[in-house]
C-alpha cells in the first residue's frame, strides 16, 4: 500500500516536470518569436529611414522651414495572422 502511494507520487512529480517544460518550451518559443518580431520592425525602420534619406522628401520639408527628421513620425505595423 505505502509502496503504491510513493509509485503515484513518482509519477505525479514526473507529469509536473513534463508540464513545466513544455511551458518552458512554449514560453522560449514565444521568446523567440518576439525577438524576430522585433529585429523584423527595426530592419523595416531602417529601410524606411534609407528611403527617406535618399528621397526629395527633406526639400519639401525645408521649403516650408521645418525639418523632417523631428516632424515626421512613421509607424508601421504588422498583421500577425499573415505569419
Amino acid at each position: 500500500m505505502e509502496s503504491q502511494k510513493l509509485e503515484s507520487i513518482v509519477i505525479d512529480l514526473q507529469r509536473l516536470q513534463q508540464l513545466q517544460d513544455d511551458k518552458y518550451q512554449k514560453l522560449k518559443s514565444i521568446i523567440i518569436v518576439s525577438q524576430r518580431l522585433q529585429q523584423l520592425q527595426n530592419n523595416i525602420n531602417k529601410e524606411i529611414i534609407e528611403i527617406l534619406n535618399s528621397s526629395n522628401l527633406s526639400k519639401r520639408f525645408d521649403k516650408y522651414g521645418m525639418s523632417g527628421q523631428k516632424n515626421l513620425k512613421v509607424q508601421c505595423s504588422f498583421d500577425l495572422t499573415q505569419f
